[in-house]
C-alpha cells in the first residue's frame, strides 16, 4: 500500500497533514510521518491518529464531508458520489 495524505482535524494541533501507510502485515499497525519534518512514527491502532494530540486523522473525503464550513471537495456530481458512500 501507497502512503496517503490524511490530516488532523483537531484546530489547535500543530501538524495538520500527515503521510500515513499501513503495514502490510499487520492490520492495525499504521506508519505515521510528519509532511514536513519527515519523522515516522508507529501507530497501533484501529484507525491512524495524531502523534501529537492523538486525535483520529482524517482522510481528504472525511476532511471535506465536515460540518465545519472548510470546502475541500467541489460540488458536483463526484463530490455527490462520494457523500452517498456516508
Amino acid at each position: 500500500m501507497d502512503s496517503e495524505q490524511w490530516f488532523c482535524p483537531n484546530q489547535y494541533c500543530t501538524v495538520e497533514a500527515w503521510r500515513v501507510e499501513q503495514c502490510p502485515a499487520e492490520r492495525e499497525l499504521w506508519f505515521v510521518t510528519d509532511r514536513f519534518g519527515g519523522t515516522t512514527y508507529t501507530i497501533a491502532a484501529a484507525d491512524p491518529v495524531c502523534p501529537r494530540c492523538g486525535t483520529t486523522l482524517w482522510t481528504t473525503v472525511e476532511l471535506g464531508l465536515a460540518s465545519n464550513g472548510v470546502d475541500i471537495l467541489e460540488a458536483g456530481p463526484v463530490f455527490d458520489f462520494v457523500r452517498s458512500l456516508r
